[in-house]
């Protein structure tokens, strides 16, 4: 505490001065707050850098059987924004992928052969648009580095229950339900580690009770770690692990453990963080609307529910009135079947949702300055009655 006056006395000497260095000392505290605000990977320094790395990603099929999938990482990471490239060395289905997050959208594009095999051309591409970079539909190799790269805020909103994190593509459990755990490691890293409720879930869309878990159980676990950066070369290494667990007859099993190292560089700055479309057509599967539409899956058959639409000119568009008949079309659909009104309570437009986001942080960072503002008057007044020097 007394440090802190300290400070409050020197910023109050200093600001004596001028109106001038009054405004600047408030316009320093308005960016410092916003910066606390918004902390990149690893707590690295701000400014362009470039990404290189290898991930290893083990299915463990049992303890006697264990199929290793190696993969590089290349890319350019820039204060949260991010575009990479996974590329598979050793894999069992041969997908390469290439995903960015412009700070809004989380943008993909899976690109593999017909038929899983070495050698044969990756001739198939499917993209997708999630507003979360928590992407259920990234590979396991790639969720590693996905969740390293979520900042301060995607992981307050994380851990409130705020995004909807199913992370991979099949939902045998209601992972919908799941609470988390976050916690800043010193180094820089995170370890996060997500609780699933001790419920299966069966054909029917029904959950069943898992008797020997009646609290739930661990479903994955993540941790990063900075293991050294070089502030005179201006680079970095960052080690990453994922592991994931099913409940197996009363045990809690480990199904995948990924691990990895991504090295940072100074680089230059890249004009935006959209994967590059090379097909002719792709056909893009648009996730904005997931937390809505969730409660469907299983129960329909269905993997998700999406807008579905294609890219004809090698740019990532949003039409939004192909996106919007898309969702009409769908919803008479499901409207045919017979499905609950709250079913089909389902809005189109998720904009608004995002941008609001947006506001409620923005109003939460004025606020917290003037905090700082009104605390530094306080300080002040403090220091005069006191006489600290």
């Amino acid at each position: 505490m007394q440090n802190f006056l300290k400070l409050y006395a020197w910023a109050g000497k200093w600001s004596d001065g001028s109106t001038a260095r009054r405004v600047y000392l408030y316009r320093f505290l308005f960016v410092l707050t916003i910066s606390l605000s918004s902390t990149s990977v690893a707590n690295l320094p701000a400014g362009p850098w470039d990404i290189s790395g290898d991930i290893s990603d083990q299915r463990i099929e049992s303890e006697q059987r264990t199929v290793n999938n190696t993969f590089t990482l290349s890319g350019h990471y820039d204060g949260g924004r991010f575009l990479v490239d996974m590329n598979p060395v050793k894999s069992e289905d041969e997908i390469a992928e290439t995903a960015g997050w412009d700070g809004e959208f989380f943008y993909m594009i899976d690109r593999f052969p017909k038929f899983p095999g070495k050698g044969l051309p990756r001739d198939k591409a499917l993209g997708y648009v999630e507003p979360s970079v928590f992407s259920r539909y990234a590979t396991h190799a790639l969720a590693s580095v996905l969740l390293a790269f979520a900042d301060d805020n995607q992981l307050s909103r994380l851990e409130k229950g705020q995004d909807l994190v199913i992370l991979g593509d099949v939902r045998d459990y209601p992972e919908e339900s799941n609470t988390y755990s976050v916690t800043h490691l010193s180094n820089g890293g995170v370890h996060i580690e997500a609780l699933c409720p001790g419920l299966e879930v069966v054909a029917t869309g029904a959950k069943v009770p898992i008797p020997e878990f009646p609290k739930g159980f661990t479903r994955w676990t993540y941790e990063s770690n900075l293991t050294g950066f070089d502030q005179e070369n201006n680079s970095g290494e960052l080690s990453v692990q994922y592991r994931r667990f099913i409940p197996v007859r009363g045990k809690l099993v480990q199904k995948r453990a990924v691990s990895g190292k991504i090295l940072f560089s100074r680089g230059e700055a890249v004009a935006d963080f959209l994967p590059r479309i090379t097909q002719d057509a792709l056909t893009v599967l648009d996730y904005g609307n997931r937390p809505q539409l969730a409660p469907l899956y299983k129960t329909l058959g269905f993997a998700d529910q999406n807008y579905m639409y294609k890219l004809t000119n090698h740019v990532w568009n949003f039409d939004r009135n192909v996106i919007t008949a898309q969702f009409e079309r769908r919803k008479a659909w499901l409207g045919s079947h017979k499905l609950t009104v709250a079913a089909l309570d389902i809005h189109s437009d998720r904009l608004p949702v995002q941008r609001g986001h947006r506001t409620v942080i923005i109003i939460c960072v004025v606020v917290l300055s003037l905090l700082m503002l009104w605390g530094l008057w306080l300080a002040r007044k403090q220091i005069s009655r006191n006489g600290i020097q």
